[in-house]
């Protein structure tokens, strides 16, 4: 696993890089219909900025929302709705109309690490793994993290989900 630890990327390179990084979602990406997205932790690809381009598009911006430390609901998410932080202490919506997972068009997942080929390293607890399989096939899957995050290879057990395509900075 040959990634650059995130200590030798400083706040502004991060931010900078998420810009570009939501520039390329847009452009890559339809951004209309149900778009799964996530509220980036401190070290994560901060794709808010996406959130209008969806709205533009006539899109509707869902989140995850962790119920507890084994399941997650989806939620829809209107401008300028309450967020309160979830199980996992990640901000979700606080009343957002629950969204089932099979009516998500596109999605944007977030990875500690990915392969070129799809393989994602998360955060350990599974709820993106449990999540991908409940996803119609003709959901675009894509997972976001930092350039400096794409490793050669990962180490995957049987129960990984795979993303369709790896959208980062080059």
């Amino acid at each position: 696993m040959a990634f650059i630890a995130d200590e030798t990327v400083c706040a502004e390179q991060r931010a900078a890089e998420s810009l570009k990084i939501c520039d390329k979602i847009a452009q890559t990406l339809q951004l209309c219909g149900n778009v799964l997205c996530f509220m980036p932790l401190g070290d994560e690809v901060d794709i808010r900025p996406v959130f209008d381009v969806i709205r533009s598009r006539g899109g509707c911006v869902i989140l995850p929302y962790c119920v507890d430390d084994e399941n997650m609901i989806l939620k829809r998410y209107d401008e300028g709705a309450a967020l309160v932080q979830d199980a996992k202490r990640v901000l979700a919506p606080l009343d957002g109309e629950e969204v089932p997972p099979n009516t998500i068009d596109e999605a944007l997942i977030p990875a500690v690490a990915l392969t070129a080929s799809g393989k994602r390293l998360g955060r350990g607890g599974g709820f993106y793994d449990r999540l991908i399989p409940n996803l119609r096939q003709t959901t675009t899957k894509a997972g976001i993290c930092f350039h400096h995050r794409i490793a050669e290879e990962l180490p995957t057990e049987q129960h990984d989900a795979l993303v369709d395509m790896v959208i980062s900075c080059d």
